[in-house]
């Protein structure tokens, strides 16, 4: 019997953690001092709050492009868009209550400006035959 967790990396594949902003970076941060921790979680909290509505147009637009179905698109944006409205509200009001160390105490740990860290970078000129290909990190 195989026990599945939805979201999470393969056995066995070690991955980089995701790139973040450098408000995300400093909010989640557990060295960064109180203020600005605070600071970073009131400007994240706004920015979540106020571009929560573009996981409508961002997430359609990824299943697509996968070659997923645009109604599973939409569906996935409409919920994002309200998880990340309604934590970014969240963060606006509570950024001033101290944090816990782990970041996973957070209402949230990114925000719309980190999306571009996940979309796929444009593809590179092609190797030459006697040029070999570089190795991706």
């Amino acid at each position: 019997m195989a026990i599945v967790l939805l979201g999470a990396p393969p056995l066995g594949r070690a991955e980089d953690p995701p790139a973040r902003c450098p408000i995300c970076q400093t909010a989640n941060d557990p060295k960064a001092g109180y203020g600005r921790r605070a600071s970073t979680t009131l400007l994240r909290g706004a920015i979540n709050a106020g571009f929560g509505w573009t996981e409508l147009l961002v997430n359609p637009a990824e299943e697509v492009n996968a070659g997923g179905r645009l109604l599973v698109g939409v569906g996935r944006g409409m919920g994002l868009a309200l998880t990340r409205t309604a934590s970014g509200l969240g963060e606006l009001l509570t950024f001033w209550a101290p944090r816990r160390k782990d970041p996973a105490q957070s209402l949230a740990t990114d925000c719309p400006i980190c999306r571009r860290a996940f979309l796929p970078k444009p593809p590179g000129p092609p190797a030459s035959p006697d040029r070999p290909k570089p190795r991706s990190p």
